[in-house]
């Protein structure tokens, strides 16, 4: 079974993240500072882990080198408000890259929160186009469709529209996979018509 642990002190995200990435063939272990996630690393052997830079008792950068320097198989996503090059570049160096163990999380993840949660009785479709500089993966359902009017803030953190509020969820998927992409260097794109279903677009560099 795959252990994904989760390193994160926003207990709204912590949790969010734990319910979204729950599954019978995945372990998820959450823990909100240093001392817990380094007690949990010696304990423990994680498939991939999600790790907040701004922690109240240290910089999680500092945790991923000591993690890169013992185990440097160990797939390692940045979760962090901070945006600025410094941060970007300093995460990069420390080892915080995108391998195929990674980008097969990016898959899964992206077809729960981008489609099956907004489509109950439709279909989804997974898609991947090749080009010569990059990867397009078109994920596409058949659902209600988003509004034109809310397409700009979808991707916001915790952002939930009408039509999805009751159902289960924290607003972050979106928003995640928005962050996520970014770092490897893509971007994310939604085309949407109400009643007729959504196709989310995901370009990623060769």
């Amino acid at each position: 079974m795959e252990q994904l642990l989760i390193i994160e002190d926003d207990i709204g995200l912590n949790q969010g993240l734990s319910k979204a990435l729950k599954a019978d063939s995945r372990q998820i272990v959450s823990c909100r500072n240093l001392k817990t996630a380094k007690e949990q690393l010696l304990c423990g052997s994680a498939s991939l882990i999600l790790l907040d830079i701004n922690l109240p008792d240290g910089s999680g950068l500092d945790l991923l080198q000591e993690i890169k320097e013992k185990t440097p198989d160990i797939p390692v996503i940045l979760l962090t408000a901070n945006d600025t090059d410094m941060d970007i570049v300093d995460g990069l160096e420390r080892g915080a890259v995108f391998n195929k163990q990674a980008q097969q999380f990016l898959l899964r993840f992206a077809q729960f929160n981008l489609g099956i949660s907004n489509t109950e009785h439709g279909t989804i479709t997974i898609s991947v186009i090749s080009y010569e500089m990059f990867a397009r993966i078109d994920i596409s359902d058949t659902g209600a469709g988003i509004p034109e009017s809310e397409q700009p803030k979808i991707f916001a953190r915790f952002y939930r529209s009408k039509n999805a509020r009751e159902q289960e969820g924290v607003g972050i998927g979106l928003y995640l996979a928005r962050k996520i992409i970014s770092g490897e260097g893509g971007y994310i794109k939604v085309t949407s018509v109400p009643g007729k279903g959504s196709t989310f677009s995901v370009f990623l560099p060769k």
